[in-house]
């Protein structure tokens, strides 16, 4: 919950938390992947945190892979069978905003 003041009244207001909504289609040995997080600034400098900016983190059967600072990207050249996929979303000085997805694909 936020408080704001409005003239000599105090109001206030529901804060939602941030959400992360993910999309992906498998096309061959590619995967495109699409993020939606409202509020969220994909940035690739870091420093000091900024609420409602980031990158992720992308891992691939538990491995880290990269970090993506675009809300789609696409994971290219996947072998044959079954993968599990997880991102994590990350503030510029690269500590966690708890928000992940985790899901399994196959090629």
């Amino acid at each position: 919950m936020e408080v704001s003041m409005l003239g000599d009244e105090a109001v206030e207001t529901a804060v939602q938390p941030r959400q992360l909504n993910v999309t992906h289609h498998v096309k061959g040995s590619n995967v495109y992947i699409e993020c939606y997080i409202p509020n969220f600034s994909f940035s690739d400098e870091r420093g000091e945190k900024v609420n409602g900016e980031g990158y992720l983190n992308l891992y691939i059967d538990g491995k880290k892979t990269d970090e993506i600072h675009t809300a789609a990207f696409i994971i290219k050249g996947l072998d044959k069978g079954t993968h599990t996929i997880f991102i994590e979303v990350l503030h510029n000085d690269s500590s966690r905003y708890h928000l992940k997805k985790t899901w399994n694909v196959t090629i």
